[in-house]
């Protein structure tokens, strides 16, 4: 996984800390366990990034004496991280799964934008899910390469992937590259804008708009890249001969 050191001047431990106990052998503790290693992975990828912070780190964080317990839970770091994603994402599916199919008849890039927005806005309410966005930035390449190819995100959940398909959808008649560009831009935008919000709740900072006011402001700045007449030559040569259709 390419290193996308999240960097921060912001004082690290925010809001109350890690209830951490010493952990048990039985069946519910050792979950518990890899409960607290996720826990305290996701806080130390959020505040340092994830390339900088030493597994023996997380496992301490967790109260965990066992330097072999991470590897033993998750495997590697790239399975820790995957872990995060997929339980954050999961939730996030929740919310998104119905909102989606009653788009699918008839989409516009409005209403799947302020779905995704909303889904997103959840994440800011807890700690857990503020460290998650404050991670999605440091891990863009591996949404705008694939993007920028005319794939699928490895690490797609199932309404990501739903999502990206319907946004295509609705800009069918972008030039190619351009509507590449602009699923690019999309995931930039999202990720940079919640980590940013979510460093400053953290921080304790003054937040200019309220919840309300952000998800609708959000909505408009993405909506507004998605949306823009393209003034690129949709017969240019970069367009029609080296993009793959």
């Amino acid at each position: 996984m390419p290193n996308f050191a999240l960097k921060t001047s912001r004082p690290p431990w925010r809001g109350s800390p890690l209830n951490i106990v010493e952990p048990m052998v039985t069946a519910r503790e050792a979950e518990t366990t890899k409960e607290r290693l996720l826990r305290a992975g996701e806080r130390l990828f959020a505040v340092h990034g994830i390339h900088r912070v030493r597994l023996r780190e997380i496992n301490a964080l967790a109260g965990q004496r066992n330097a072999s317990a991470l590897h033993y839970h998750f495997g590697s770091r790239d399975g820790l991280v995957v872990a995060i994603l997929s339980a954050h994402q999961t939730a996030m599916d929740e919310h998104l799964r119905p909102a989606l199919h009653e788009l699918e008849s008839s989409p516009s890039i409005q209403a799947i934008v302020a779905a995704n927005v909303e889904a997103l806005a959840r994440e800011l309410e807890t700690e857990s899910g503020r460290d998650f966005l404050r991670i999605l930035p440091q891990l863009i390449d591996l949404m705008s390469s694939p993007l920028r190819g005319g794939a699928q995100p490895e690490a797609r959940s199932a309404q990501t992937a739903r999502t990206l398909s319907l946004l295509e959808q609705c800009m069918s008649d972008v030039p190619v590259a351009v509507r590449r560009e602009r699923l690019v831009a999309y995931a930039l935008f999202l990720t940079s804008l919640f980590a940013e919000r979510a460093t400053l709740i953290e921080a304790g900072d003054r937040l200019l708009l309220n919840s309300a006011e952000f998800v609708a402001h959000v909505t408009d700045v993405v909506c507004g890249a998605l949306e823009a007449p393209s003034t690129v030559d949709p017969d240019a040569a970069m367009l029609s001969e080296s993009v793959p259709r």
